[in-house]
């Protein structure tokens, strides 16, 4: 699934700074049916469970009023990245922490501490290099 980087933006009411995500059709699906599964195991906010979805990378959450102003303003005045991506995971949070984590490269569902792991991660590059042809030999 790939996704591009289109911009940044705010969510004002709770003072959040992010980078818009524009999926393509499969991420799309692909969050509007794990919602839908979701729903019938956990509790979800009302957004979650909407067909329209704010696709998101949070860049930085509760900030004071006067640095969310600051931050605002620095980037409004950015050039609008452009830039295409994979999806190598998904992220169950609870709390605001990561409760699992789904590695589409590995094929395997991660825990807290493994998805945190510097050392999983490279591992799922060098795999995702491999599988491109681009690993080093």
């Amino acid at each position: 699934m790939q996704f591009q980087v289109v911009g940044f933006n705010t969510f004002e009411d709770n003072r959040v700074v992010y980078i818009e995500v524009e999926p393509d059709t499969k991420l799309d699906y692909f969050r509007w049916r794990l919602s839908q599964t979701l729903q019938e195991y956990c509790f979800l906010q009302p957004n979650d469970t909407q067909r329209k979805f704010s696709f998101h990378a949070t860049v930085a959450m509760k900030l004071t009023p006067k640095k969310f102003k600051q931050v605002k303003k620095y980037i409004y005045k950015k050039t609008k990245p452009r830039n295409k991506n994979i999806l190598f995971r998904v992220t169950l949070i609870k709390n605001q922490k990561i409760l699992r984590e789904y590695d589409f490269v590995l094929k395997k569902m991660l825990n807290r501490r493994e998805a945190k792991s510097r050392t999983v991660l490279i591992r799922t590059f060098n795999e995702f290099m491999k599988i491109m042809g681009l690993n080093k030999t």
